[in-house]
Order: structure tokens, then sequence, then C-alpha cells
């Protein structure tokens, strides 16, 4: 009990030193925990710091954090967790006191144990301690010595270093955000704001294998020099190849991978920012392609069950009736499973629209397109990975309409002359797209005597003729006998027919002077206004003449047999000739027998070709009833001699010559050679005795006199059914404006008109056949004819078969017999062309003469050269030495003879001839003279003979270069006379537009309103005028020597373009003022020419090198002088002074006129400065010719 009374004092001391011992245990845990806060941040701030400047990876931060957490952890259990939870004894705390004296905490701390322990002693007395202890401290505060300081400095430090933390966060959040993430996720995807920051502008793609791909990337953010880019290549077994990228211009580095054939991965890296941990991948595959394209064409309903017609893919594209269908099998070339999955194929139609293809057995795909219009498409392929072909071609789908069916006349063409009672073998050849129901041959008779009715003939040539060729589909029929007639609506209608039929023209009674029209009528499966379409050829003209008359064509067709006769009789006297020297051979073996037989074998085929012409002639009069006429005799006796000739003599001569073995003996060979030569000359005596039999003689004045009045007669015909058919449309004009005119007469007399033009047509057709054949048969070697002239006549006529005169003619005859007269005036302003294209060619013989002379003078002037040079190479050695004399006698004999040879050789056809003859025949006697000379070992008398003879010859040659000068001279001369009046014609047909445009401007500037035949005028007027361009440019042809004149005449022909286009548009103040400069242009044209001065014979030639040839005359190498052209810069130059004195006078008001007089300056300049560059061009040209302008 005492000790409870003592109770109280103990208990206080007990509870004053528990509350030291938890300031204590608070204090330390406030200091631990600053310290963590502290080390916490600094730990944060390191390894942040650091790991944004090296990039730690997941695994190294999480064994930081786990480093840094064990050592937090530990320091914590033992300054926080251990001083809170370890028992600390009172008495212990009592030791520790500061403030207390020693002697004070001892009793202190005996009393606390006392307290706490017990112990031993008398329990009063430690009471009166306790008291007393109790009493000595009193209201002391115990834990007055236990200083705080140093918790409050750490705790301090670590709340500074969160605000800190707090104040960073607040000035770099995301960079504080992205650390702490790191350090509390060290394994998540959180990640460092680069400095440098890549973006890819590439990734995964599909390329196909062996072509390129460029991989690209841009540097977004930290670009710098210091920063290389590089392209990491992921190479097998995880090898890296890293390419420096260079950048472009656009700031993005490119780089390209040539010829990629197997997959790729890469990836970019610069700076900090690497991508190599997610790599890029392309894909290597083979572009899929479209290997075939054929397409099924099936016809339109109406044409029956045809089976489809297979097209494959070609060029020309597919061809379909419209009405049809097309199945359209497709065949592609996918190689791997990847690229067939997902496989797209479309066609896209030219409009836009697609056509979804469906896959059928294996890589097909198949579409169906209705044949409505032409168009193209192409077939969009697109495998499974996205790859294209390499090439998009296009393909082409031809959709026409159900061609009506054609017809054509294979035998006979053209205008036929026959008798009343001729048996024609008619071939006609029809087809049809879809199938033919019908071929009718009709007929109808135009009778000279107008008594006398027109009769009508038709013939079934189905029926009737003789198949020669049937279309597969109609299944074959035997040649002999009749096609049958098939249904219009049959399956089994022909598609293409050949029909022969012999036509009787004795049914017709036909009398001399009557005309047969006769034309094909062929019929198709296409129904049109409920009736099958019908299409006719061209009529064809039979004209009968009387038994004499005809006969006379066929004695002209016979004469034409001559040419080739005299082809044959030179090519037999050829080989005759060296037959003959083979007879004088001592050695004969087959090597030089065997071309001879070759050539005799050719010969013979020329000899077929005559026989067949022949065979004509001889078939053609007995179709025509007249055998028994002395022309028919004729060409079977020529006929006859001919094959004879052919089938024996040349047979034989062949085969003696093909007889002679290897090694022949000496007779034997000898024998066969003369054998194939007596065999060669009788061939020559019997082709001799036939042309002496058929020669006749044709002038060539008359042949071109006769050309000259077909071209007139064509063009009178011309004017007549142009005046007709403008009579007949101004009728029908004023019929439908309800009004009558003055024309009405003449518009009803316009068939009649054209009848008559029809007959007059048909006349001419037939005299124009009759003077190409005569010209043809010209070319005969005639004496006094020459040789320029016989080609002439040939070229001419056959430039009037290339122009198909005569077929024009027979156009134009059809044509106005059916009342359309502008297009047979279309077909006779073509025969009309093609008549002046032979007159021009026949006028400019003279000219092709003088080219000829000139070509000859030239080569003789050539050979004397050499005879010269050869000449002065014998006197050279004569000098040399003595020795040598006795081998220069053989060579100057020699080149005596070829003198004396160049002398036989020249023709005699004027005095400098005569004069080139004598002094070579002189020099031949002087070689001859030096060659006994040097015999004789006499050098003065042999030197002085070579220089007379080299005097002669210089002299012979002077004489032929002059000849050749004139004859260049004279040509030169033509040429140009022929472009002036060229450029004169096109002048004046220029400016016969210009005044018919000044009509029209006047008509426009009235407000006057254009009837339709004003309208068509001016339509004829556009047509002129590009039909004048043509003719300019013709004529330019002729100026490609002359820079100056091709100039002019370049820009002439752009204004008549521009003209042209004009009066297209119907602006005729434009079109005249461009007409204007185009007059002009050609006046300089014409004027420089003109005005050139007469060549003066006396100076023209006044040097044998050309030195002396005046400026002012044309050469064959510069058909337009210098002095021409430089008329036309003068001229150029004066209009240019012209204008700019015009627009510096003129004072510009308003801003428009200054506009517009500074513009017009600016286009003299311009012409200024090409004034100047032709000037220098032809200053340079003149300068390479060694000339001046």
């Amino acid at each position: 009990m005492a000790m409870g009374s003592n109770h109280v004092p103990g208990n206080d001391l007990l509870a004053r030193l528990a509350g030291v011992r938890r300031r204590i245990r608070w204090l330390l845990a406030l200091e631990a925990v600053g310290r963590i806060l502290l080390v916490s941040v600094l730990y944060a701030v390191v390894v942040a710091g650091a790991d944004w400047w090296v990039h730690f990876p997941g695994y190294a931060r999480l064994i930081f954090n786990a480093t840094f957490v064990v050592l937090i952890g530990r320091y914590a259990w033992r300054r926080v967790y251990r001083p809170a939870t370890v028992p600390i004894h009172l008495d212990q705390i009592a030791l520790i006191l500061p403030e207390l004296p020693g002697e004070l905490r001892d009793r202190l701390a005996a009393s606390v144990a006392y307290l706490d322990h017990g112990g031993a002693g008398s329990s009063a007395l430690w009471q009166t301690v306790i008291e007393q202890t109790s009493d000595s401290l009193g209201h002391a505060r115990l834990a007055r010595g236990i200083r705080p300081e140093r918790a409050r400095r750490w705790m301090t430090a670590g709340v500074l270093s969160v605000l800190g933390m707090a104040a960073l966060a607040t000035w770099q959040g995301p960079l504080v955000r992205v650390g702490l993430a790191r350090l509390t996720t060290p394994l998540g995807d959180s990640a460092w704001p680069r400095r440098v920051e890549i973006v890819p502008l590439t990734g995964d793609a599909v390329v196909a294998v062996g072509e390129s791909f460029e991989v690209a990337m841009r540097v977004a953010r930290g670009e710098s020099r210091l920063h290389r880019v590089y392209l990491n290549l992921h190479l097998p077994f995880g090898r890296i190849q890293r390419e420096v990228l260079r950048r472009g211009a656009d700031g993005v580095y490119r780089r390209t991978l040539d010829a990629i054939r197997a997959d790729v991965q890469y990836s970019f890296a610069c700076g900090d920012h690497d991508l190599s941990d997610s790599p890029f991948t392309i894909r290597a595959a083979t572009r899929p392609e479209v290997v075939a394209l054929n397409a099924e064409v099936s016809l339109p309903s109406y044409a029956g069950s045809i089976a489809p017609e297979l097209q494959a893919d070609t060029e020309e594209g597919f061809h379909a009736i419209r009405g049809g269908s097309l199945r359209l099998r497709a065949t592609c070339h996918l190689p791997s499973a990847a690229q067939r999955s997902n496989a797209s194929v479309k066609l896209e139609l030219e409009d836009g629209r697609t056509v979804e293809m469906h896959h059928g057995e294996e890589a097909e795909w198949t579409a169906t397109l209705l044949a409505e219009e032409s168009t193209s498409f192409v077939i969009e392929l697109r495998d499974g990975l996205g790859l294209t072909p390499r090439d998009r071609r296009s393909y082409r789908l031809f959709v026409r309409a159900d061609q009506p069916p054609s017809a054509r006349i294979i035998e006979p063409t053209g205008v036929l002359d026959i008798t009343p009672r001729a048996e024609l073998d008619l071939v006609v050849h029809a087809e049809d797209d879809v199938g033919l129901t019908g071929v009718l041959l009709a007929a109808s008779v135009e009778r000279v005597s107008a008594e006398r009715q027109p009769s009508q003939w038709t013939a079934d040539l189905l029926a009737e003729g003789v198949d020669l060729k049937t279309d597969a589909i109609a299944g074959a029929t035997s040649i002999a006998e009749p096609a049958a007639v098939q249904p219009a609506g049959s399956t089994a209608s022909p598609r293409e027919v050949q029909r022969a039929y012999r036509w009787s023209l004795a049914e017709l009674n036909v009398q001399p002077g009557d005309s047969v029209i006769y034309h094909v009528e062929s019929r198709d499966a296409f129904v049109q206004d409920g009736s099958p379409r019908t299409v006719r050829t061209l009529p064809q003209r039979l004209i009968v003449l009387s038994p004499p008359d005809f006969a006379k064509r066929l004695r002209d067709e016979l004469l034409t047999s001559q040419r080739s006769l005299r082809r044959l009789l030179a090519d037999i006297v050829s080989i005759e000739g060296r037959t003959r020297a083979l007879e004088e051979a001592q050695a004969i073996s087959r090597a030089t027998t065997r071309p001879l037989a070759a050539e005799l074998r050719r010969a013979r085929q020329s000899a077929a070709l005559i026989l067949d012409r022949l065979q004509l002639v001889i078939d053609r009069g007995y179709a025509n009833r007249l055998g028994h006429d002395d022309a028919v005799q004729m060409t079977r006796r020529v006929h006859q001699e001919v094959s004879e000739i052919s089938d024996e003599f040349l047979e034989l001569a062949a085969v003696a010559l093909e007889a002679i073995p290897d090694e022949p003996e000496a007779s034997t060979a000898t024998r066969l050679v003369v054998t194939a030569l007596e065999m060669e000359s009788r061939a020559i005596t019997g082709i001799h005795a036939i042309l002496d039999r058929l020669a006749r003689w044709n002038d060539y004045e008359e042949l071109v006199r006769r050309v000259r009045e077909l071209q007139e007669r064509q063009e009178a015909l011309i004017r007549v059914v142009a005046e007709a058919a403008r009579a007949a449309q101004d009728l029908r004009i004023d019929t439908l404006g309800g009004a009558g005119s003055g024309a009405e007469g003449n518009g009803a007399n316009a068939p009649r008109v054209l009848d008559t033009a029809a007959q007059d047509q048909r006349q001419l057709s037939a005299e124009a056949t009759r003077l190409l054949l005569s010209m043809k048969d010209f070319g005969r070697e005639v004496e006094g004819v020459k040789p320029a002239r016989v080609a002439a006549l040939e070229a001419a006529a056959d430039l009037g078969y290339r122009h198909n005169v005569v077929g024009r003619m027979e156009e134009a005859v059809a044509e106005l017999s059916a009342g359309r007269a502008g297009l047979a005036g279309d077909a006779q302003a073509g025969a009309a062309a093609g008549l002046r294209a032979m007159v021009a060619l026949l006028e400019d013989a003279p000219q092709r003469e003088l080219s000829l002379l000139s070509k000859a003078l030239a080569d003789a002037a050539d050979r004397l050269k050499k005879i010269i040079l050869a000449q002065r190479d014998l006197i050279g050695r004569t000098e040399s030495a003595q020795p040598e004399w006795a081998r220069l006698v053989t060579r100057q004999s020699t080149l005596a003879r070829t003198t004396s040879a160049f002398s036989a050789g020249i023709k005699v056809a004027d005095s400098e001839s005569e004069t080139v003859r004598e002094h070579t025949g002189k020099s031949s006697e002087e070689m001859l003279a030096a060659a006994d000379g040097l015999s004789a070992g006499d050098g003065i008398r042999a030197r002085t003979r070579q220089d007379a003879a080299l005097e002669l010859l210089e002299t012979a040659l002077r004489v032929l270069e002059r000849r050749q000068s004139e004859a260049d001279q004279a040509a030169a001369e033509k040429s140009l006379a022929a472009l002036a009046e060229r450029l004169i014609a096109i002048h004046r047909e220029q400016g016969l537009i210009h005044t018919d445009t000044q009509w029209f401007a006047s008509r426009s500037a009235d407000a006057a309103r254009l009837t339709r035949a004003d309208v068509l005028r001016a339509g004829q007027l556009v047509l002129r005028q590009s039909t004048l361009k043509e003719q300019l440019e013709e004529a330019r042809e002729k100026m490609a020597g002359s820079i100056v004149f091709n100039h002019v005449a370049a820009r002439v022909a752009q204004d008549m373009s521009e003209s042209a286009g004009l009066l297209d548009a119907r602006a005729w103040d434009g079109a005249l003022a461009v007409q204007e400069r185009i007059l002009g242009a050609l006046r300089q044209l014409i004027g420089a020419i003109e005005t050139l001065p007469r060549p003066d014979p006396s100076k023209q030639f006044a040097d044998a090198a050309g030195a002396g040839q005046s400026a002012a005359q044309p050469t064959m190498e510069r058909l337009i002088p210098p002095l021409a052209e430089l008329k036309v810069l003068r001229s150029m130059q004066q209009a240019l002074h012209e204008q700019t004195v015009r627009w510096a006078s003129v004072k510009g008001e308003s801003e428009a006129d200054s506009q517009r007089r500074h513009e017009a300056l600016r286009a003299v300049g311009t012409g200024q400065r090409e004034l100047h560059e032709l000037a220098t061009q032809l200053i340079e040209q003149s300068a390479s010719q060694g000339s001046a302008p």
C-alpha cells in the first residue's frame, strides 16, 4: 500500500520520459523521411537525366529501380521502422538527457529503472528518492535537450526537393511525365521525346520482281549537319547493312533499291531515333499478266444460228457487227496463291463504264460485251497483293453496222468494145459479212436510135452461174454444177461466192452505136423497211461497135506487142553474139554454156508473156465472132510464129547448150554450139520478120497535139457540166423559195445537157484509151526520133495510167448517166488533172533532152580527161629515160587506138561535136606518129607529136566543157522560166480569189444575207485557197536551194493556210489583209526573176572553171540566181522601211493607239531580224560555193 501511495510522482516521471521517447522517435522518423524524399528526388532526376541522354533499355531501368527500392527499403527499415518498433527503456532515455546534471540523470535513471523493473532496497527509501528527483526536476522540459534541427533540415530538404520536382513538372510537364512513366513503368511503351524525329514516307510495300523501289523519309525535328541519316538493310542472320542517305532539295531523304528479287527489310536511323526494332518489309512478287485474250464474236440474231467466230487478239483489234455480242476470255498469269486470292479482273471502257470479269476455269476470266458502238477498253488486273501488269494495254473493239453486200465484176473490167454478136465470159465476186441471198446480173441498152426503146435484162448468177468459189459456211458444191439459191432466212446463206457466167449479147438485139450498161446486184439477210437490202456495183459499159471498127481496135492492140518483141529480139541477139564467141573459142566448157542456157530460158519466159497478150487478142476476136478477120488471123499467125520460136528454136538452143558436159570432146562441144547458134539465128530471123510485118510510124508532135486536144475538150466538158449543175441548183433554190427566175429554162434543160455530156465523155474516153495505147507503142527504134522524146511519150502514157485518166472518164460517164453532176465533175476534174500532168511532162521533153545532152557531154569530158592524163604521163616517161621507149611504144599505140575509138563514137549533130571529132581523130594520128618515133628511137619527133596530140586533146576538152556549160545553162534557164510561169499562174489565181473575197466583204459590209448559192460559192473559195497552197508547195520544191525564195514561199504557204481558215470562218476583212500580203510576196518573187538581165554569150563562158559566170544567171546547182535573191531582200527591206516611216509618223492620241503603234514597231523589228538572218545565211552560202551574192 505504501508503494501505491508513492505511485503519483513516479507515474509523472514515467509519463514525462515516455513523451521524450515519442519525440525522439518522431524526430528520427522525420529525418529518415526527409532523407528518403531527398534521395528519391535526386535518384529520379539523375536516372531520368541519364535515361534521357542515353535511353536506357527497360530492363536497365528495372534494375536501377529495384536496386534503389532495396536500398531505400533497408534504410527505412533501419531509420523508420526499427526506431518506431524496437523497445527503448525509459532509464536509457533518462541517461541521454543532455540538459540535466549528471547526478540528477543518474538518480532519474535509477528511479525510472526501479519504477519499471523494481529492485532491492527499501521502498520508502526509493519513494523518497523518487520524490526528490521529481521535485528536482520540477516543471523542467525534459525534451529540451533533444534538438529537432537535424530532423527539420532533412525534412525541409526533402520537401524542397519535392517542391522543386513539382516546379520542374510545371515547367517541363511532358518531359517529367515521360521520365516518371519510364521510371515507374520501366517495361512500358513510354519513350522520351527525341531530339531527332524521323517520319518514314514509305513503309511496307509489294514490288514486282526485278523492279526498283524508292524508300524515303523526312527528319521532322532535330535535323542537323552533325546527324547522318542511315538506311538500315536487315540482312539474314540478324545482320544490318547501313547506307548513308542523301538529302534531296525538297528535304526528303531517298534511296532507290534496284532490281529487287527477294523480300527486303529496311529501317531508318538518325541521331537518337532508330527504327531498327520495327523494320519495314518490301515483298517481291511476280507481276500478274494478261497472257492471252480472245473473243467469241456472235452475229446479230437475224443472222440465224451461225456458230460464233473465234477472234484472237491482234493489232487490228476485235471486230463485231452492231447487235451482236462478244464473249471475252482473258487468260491471266498469277504465280502465287496469295496473288490468286482476291484477284480482281475488270474491263474499263473508254466511256468510263466497267464490266466485271468472272473467274472461270483455272486462270481464265470471262465477260460478255454487247456490240453497240466502237470503243476501246483495258483489262484492269489486280492480284491479291495489289500488283497490276507492267503494261496497261488498250484493246480496240470495232463495231460496225451490218455492211451492205459487196459485189465486183472481176472480168471484164472498164469500158469494153464489143460486136452485136459477142459472147462475154463474166466472173463476178460477191460477199457479205452475214450472208448473201441473191446475186443478179442486170443490163440495159441505150439505143442510138431514138425510135427504138431501151430494153432491160436480168440473170440470176447464183442459180445460173458456175460456182468457182463458195464460202465454207454454205458448204462446198461441185464446180461443174450450179449452186442452189438459199432462202432469205436460211442459216446456210453463202457469205462469199464467185460465179462465172457466159453472156450472149445476141439476146439484147443491140446494134452498132448502142451502149450496154450492166451491173451486178447483191442482197443480204438484213431486212430494211420490210425488204432485203440491195447493193449495186458501178455501172459498166459495153460499147457496141461494128465488126470493121472492132477489127481496127484489135489491130491496134496487136501492134502494141512490137515493143516486147524488140526487147526479146535484143536479148536473143546478145545471147547469139556470146554463143558465136564460144564457137571461135578453143576450149568450150559447161561453165561457159550454162549461163547462156539460163538466159535462153528467161527469153522463153518473156516470149510466153507475149504469147499471153496475143492470145487475149485472139480470144476477144473469137468472142466477138471475128475469127475470120485479118487482125485476128494476123494475131494467130504472129502467135504461131512466136510460139514456134519459143518452143522450137529457143528450146532447142537451150537444150543444146545444156547438153555440153563438164569435159566435152572438142568435136561434140563444137557441134552442140553450132546447133544452138543455128537455132538462135533462126529465132532472130523469125522475130525480124514479125517486126517487119508489124512496122508502122507515129509522129511525136501529132501525139502531143492529140493529148492537148483531149485536155481542152475535157476542160470544156467540165465547164458544161458545171454550168448545167449550177442551173439545176438555182432552179431548185428558186422553186423552194417560191419565186421564178430567168434560169428556169436552163434548169429544165439540165438533164438533156447532162445526157449529151455523157455521150461526149464516152467518146472522149474511147479516144483517150486509143491515144494511150499509141503512146505506149511509140517506143520503137525509129531513125530520126530522139530517145528523150520516146521516153517522154512512154512516161506520159504511164502517168496517164497512174492518174487513171480513162477510169476517171468512165466514172464521169456513169455519174452523168445517173444524173449526179457533182460526182461527175469530181471525176472529170481528176481526168483533166491527169491530162494536164501528161501535157506538162511532154512539154518538158526538150528540157530532158538538154539534161541527157549534158550528161552525155559530161561523160565524154571525163573520158577525154582520162586520155589527157594518160598522154601527159607518157610525155613525162618519154622525157625521163631513153631505155623505156621500147615499152612506151605499146602504151602509146594503145592510147591512140582508145582515142580513135572515142572519136568514132562521137555522133556529129552540130559544129561543136564535129570539131571535137576532128581534133580527137587528129590527136589519134599524132599519137601513132609519136609511137613510130619512139620505135625508131627519134625522141625529138616523138615528143613533138605527143605535144601536138596533147594540144589537140585539150582543145577538144575545152569545146566539150563549153558545150556542156551551154547545155546546163539552157536547162537551168528553162527550169527558171517554168518556175516563173508557175508563180505567175499562182499569182493570177490568188488575184481571182482576192476579187471574190472583196465581193463577199462588200456584201457583209452591206449586211446583205448570203443566198444558198453564195454559201456554196464561199465553200468553193476555201477549197480554191487550199488547192492553191498545194500548188505553191509543189513550186517550193524547186526553190530548195534558195534560202530567200524558200523562206518567202514558206511564209506565203503559211499565209494561204491562214487565209483559208479566215475564209472558212467568214472573216472577210482579215482574209483580205492576209491575201494582200500573199499577193505582195508573190509579186516580189516574180519581179526578182523577170528583172534578171539576159545572159551575154560573149561573157558567159569567159573562164572554163566558171569563174566568169554572172551571179544573175541560173545554174543546175543553183536554180535561183543570187541576184534574184538580193532583189527579194531589197524589196523586203524597202517594205520594212516604209512601215517604219509610216508608224514613226503616227502620234498616239490614246493609250490604245500608243500600244498599237508599239506592237507594230515590234513586229517591224522582228521582220528586220529575220531579214538580217536571211542575209547572213545568203552570204555564208555564197562563201561556201566560192561566189559572192
